[in-house]
């Protein structure tokens, strides 16, 4: 589907005050925008996919904008790729709580935000399973914004130029003259499960306001030559749960400061882009055992064990965090990293993946790009695709509800 509409401020599939979009089916719908939108809505407007539906939008020199609704955007199940690396827009962005529950979705937004919410953003579900969700962001400015943010579960890799993941408010929000994140604004970054894989040019894990990790996978390699932190927050940093690796600069200002009953330690000493590390803990189990994607200079761990780190086969010292060392002021178990979850080969800058972006071993990532950006087809795919429309093949199952209200 490609548009012929000239106003900037509207799109391919353009919705009026009040409208619901519903996308169900497993057949695909492909967008090429002209310099608009993909999916765009004026006030009251939202998005709900089902079903495994198919989303590609954009292609490799693609400078359009993604989807933007003002109400909400829900993605139950779906596999989503968006590509606009000359772009400066997000690929998902409303005004409203987006959720991401299950699926696979890769994006690369260029200049723009993978994903952004001037309320919450919902990744997963309570208790499920990681399988059922790949987030891949293999290109952008910051990978991804919101007020609120909450990761259950699921594979999320994130690769930003800038902040990996921002809590902050847009300001207006807080009320008249109130500043970001105060007011009628919490801002906060909560993990209670999953395994995130995050590399930022900034900071890694950034809030406006407070960071709650329960549970999960935790690894952050942020900035390695300035005062950026792997982990920074405004208020506090509880652990209470999970593993957490957040490598960062040696020029950081204070490092992390966490309130945690688990077992902390700190290395302060060089590491270099492809250093091998190995995090052992005391029961055995690998919990990292990967190359490091970027240099830096100082690894916070947090982990429910002890444990050990080796860089390149040799044991290194761990010492206690002090409070001035402690990611910046400003569900237990064996979780580990040796399973695949790191992003597997990276460019001779160690920041990004070569091109493609980063694949899970076990298959859960959307897979090989074709040449113009998107998702090669399965054969079974390319025979539903016949030259005809994306509406006029037979297998195509999409449903679109649209309701305009006055």
């Amino acid at each position: 589907m490609t548009d012929s509409a000239t106003n900037e401020n509207e799109g391919t599939i353009y919705l009026q005050k009040g409208a619901s979009l519903t996308i169900s089916g497993k057949g695909r719908l492909i967008i090429n925008p002209n310099k608009l939108m993909a999916i765009n809505g004026t006030e009251g407007t939202s998005l709900t996919v089902n079903d495994e539906a198919n989303i590609i939008i954009g292609s490799t020199l693609s400078t359009t904008g993604g989807i933007y609704l003002r109400k909400s955007i829900t993605f139950n199940d779906a596999t989503f790729g968006y590509v606009a690396e000359k772009g400066t827009h997000h690929a998902i962005d409303s005004e409203g709580d987006i959720k991401i529950i299950k699926g696979k979705y890769n994006i690369k937004s260029g200049n723009g935000k993978g994903i952004q919410s001037e309320k919450n953003l919902y990744i997963g579900e309570e208790n499920g399973n990681d399988s059922d969700l790949s987030l891949s962001i293999t290109t952008s400015n910051e990978g991804i914004e919101a007020m609120g943010i909450t990761l259950y579960s699921g594979n999320v890799e994130i690769f930003a130029e800038q902040d990996g993941i921002n809590a902050a408010s847009p300001g207006d929000e807080c009320g008249e003259n109130a500043p970001r994140c105060s007011g009628n604004c919490v801002c906060y970054i909560k993990i209670q499960g999953g395994k995130l894989y995050l590399t930022s040019g900034e900071d890694g894990l950034d809030a406006n306001g407070d960071i709650f990790i329960s549970g999960g996978k935790v690894l952050v390699f942020a900035a390695s030559e300035s005062e950026d932190q792997p982990i920074d927050q405004d208020g506090i940093l509880s652990i209470t749960g999970g593993s957490i690796i957040a490598a960062g600069s040696s020029k950081m200002q204070g490092g992390v400061s966490a309130q945690t009953n688990q077992t902390a330690k700190i290395y302060s000493g060089s590491i270099k882009a492809e250093d091998v590390l190995l995090v052992t803990d005391s029961k055995g189990t690998e919990i990292l055992n990967q190359k490091a994607p970027k240099a830096a200079g100082y690894i916070y761990l947090n982990h429910i064990y002890s444990f050990t780190l080796k860089i390149n086969d040799a044991e290194v010292t761990l010492s206690e965090p002090t409070q001035s060392q402690q990611p910046g002021q400003g569900g237990q178990g064996d979780p580990n990293f040796s399973d695949g979850m790191g992003p597997g080969p990276m460019s001779s800058d160690g920041n990004h993946p070569g091109p493609g972006g980063p694949n899970f071993s076990d298959g859960m990532g959307p897979g090989p790009m074709s040449s113009d950006g998107n998702p090669q087809k399965t054969g079974e795919e390319e025979e539903e695709e016949d030259g005809s429309s994306f509406l006029g093949f037979s297998k195509i199952l999409f449903v679109i509800l649209v309701f305009f209200c006055n």
